[in-house]
């Protein structure tokens, strides 16, 4: 546009006043002639009420610190981005705020926290043509038949993979038992339940049994009896941080020994204060560990610190990542929501991420063991970062 416009003013000097005078009329009517934007607007849409609401502040507050990054850096071409945080109190007002966020002239949105709450966005994006980008929200579904719905976390068929490839190749685990959210809502839990049980078997192993719960259950020992009986040694535990902590503790007074995996879900300080003194074998997965060590990891840890950030932990990265990713996608020529799928080595806050044409990324999937500190609080502590295009290629063992 810029080119076009010296050329313009070039020709006009040659020309006679009484031919000059009406093409600046005309051209001055032009919506954003002879200025540009000085700003790029990124929306950002979180829940401002339940579970996943202060979950979704770790989130902004990684967007916030990227986004000032990006600005002190010279901005998009020149533009500074300026974030436009709403916080929605249900469903319909999402879609209202993504509505105006679009009329508003938003370059992309960014839709946190859960699949649950992020689902009634997909439609609208497809219907303003504009990006959403998730940073959290896993569902495979999400980025199913849509040019506009980007994540930069794993999906739930990644993560499912990690785990089980971790129990049965790596622990040798060989009988699963399985325990599924029964809660209208969970619907990520029940994803990851049936999932990983797939997952397990094709992999060679036994999955022994399933047992329903609620998380107000006052008691799980029937579904854990259950399982127990199947002379199961491994356990799958999709459910949120305290329910978690509360299950985990019931198992081991019913007298489980056995080792206890849980998805992402659980990767909150709640669930480790929820934890029994003495919680056994237990693991879960997590898109961010402090443990991991690299040049950008560090990079990460540094400006979070900067921030008065001391332990960031999956909201922060995943959030810094996602701003990142937008900001990269804006500098490409093509529209952002094609520029971005092509970015296929981001050096994320978490390791490299690796965006796919089919709006899924392959993203680092951490296995965390829980350990005790000398205080005796539970801590996280990494035992396998596994690489995505490993899950994506392993070999799958066939029961005879």
């Amino acid at each position: 546009m810029r080119a076009v416009k010296e050329i313009f003013m070039l020709l006009i000097k040659k020309m006679p006043a009484v031919t000059v005078l009406p093409l600046l009329l005309l051209f001055s009517g032009c919506a954003g002639w002879g200025e540009e934007k000085s700003e790029v607007l990124i929306g950002v849409l979180a829940p401002a009420q339940g579970g996943n609401a202060k979950a979704a502040e770790q989130v902004i507050k990684g967007i916030g610190i990227a986004a000032d990054g990006v600005n002190n850096s010279g901005g998009v071409e020149g533009r500074r981005i300026k974030l436009e945080v709403i916080r929605y109190k249900n469903p319909r007002q999402a879609v209202r705020d993504f509505d105006r966020l679009a009329d508003s002239g938003a370059a992309a949105v960014i839709g946190t926290y859960s699949s649950e709450e992020v689902t009634p966005l997909k439609s609208a994006a497809n219907r303003r043509k504009l990006l959403l980008v998730l940073p959290m929200a896993s569902s495979d579904e999400l980025t199913e038949r849509t040019d506009y719905v980007v994540r930069n976390c794993y999906n739930d068929t990644l993560q499912s993979r990690a785990l089980m490839y971790y129990a049965r190749y790596l622990k040798d685990k060989k009988r699963l038992g399985v325990l599924v959210n029964l809660d209208e809502g969970a619907v990520f839990a029940r994803d990851i339940a049936y999932k990983a049980a797939q997952c397990f078997n094709d992999y060679g192993g036994t999955v022994a049994g399933m047992a329903g719960f609620r998380e107000k259950d006052r008691s799980f020992a029937g579904p854990l009896k259950k399982l127990m009986d199947k002379n199961i040694d491994i356990l799958l535990l999709p459910a949120y941080p305290e329910c978690a902590g509360k299950i985990i503790a019931e198992a081991r007074k019913l007298g489980y020994t056995g080792m206890i995996i849980s998805p992402d879900s659980v990767s909150e300080k709640a669930f480790f204060e929820a934890l029994p003194e003495n919680a056994g074998e237990v693991y879960f997965s997590s898109p961010y560990s402090q443990d991991y060590l690299t040049e950008n990891t560090a990079n990460f840890r540094t400006i979070m610190r900067r921030n008065e950030i001391t332990s960031p932990g999956d909201g922060e990265a995943q959030g810094y990542d996602a701003l990142n990713l937008i900001a990269a996608a804006l500098q490409a020529d093509d529209a952002p929501y094609k520029a971005i799928r092509k970015l296929n080595h981001h050096a994320g806050a978490s390791g490299p991420v690796i965006m796919r044409e089919d709006g899924n990324a392959d993203h680092m999937i951490f296995i965390n063991k829980i350990e005790y500190g000398k205080d005796g609080k539970a801590s996280p502590k990494l035992e396998l970062g596994v690489d995505p295009l490993l899950l994506r290629d392993v070999t799958i063992d066939k029961k005879e």
